[in-house]
């Protein structure tokens, strides 16, 4: 059980210490950022599913 709940952990670890790294950055940084978040989230062909 101890096992695979570890590197989740670190993940998280890893996650907590970009957001304070974008905490740092400047605005235009974050959103560029979050662009990058929501193309990597989202599918890349979005234009099919807008037509129909």
């Amino acid at each position: 059980m101890m096992a695979p709940s570890k590197p989740q952990r670190t993940a998280s670890i890893k996650r907590e210490s970009e957001a304070i790294k974008c905490n740092q950055s400047s605005p235009r940084e974050i959103a560029a950022n979050r662009l990058h978040d929501k193309q990597s989230l989202e599918p890349p062909v979005n234009s099919d599913s807008l037509d129909s």
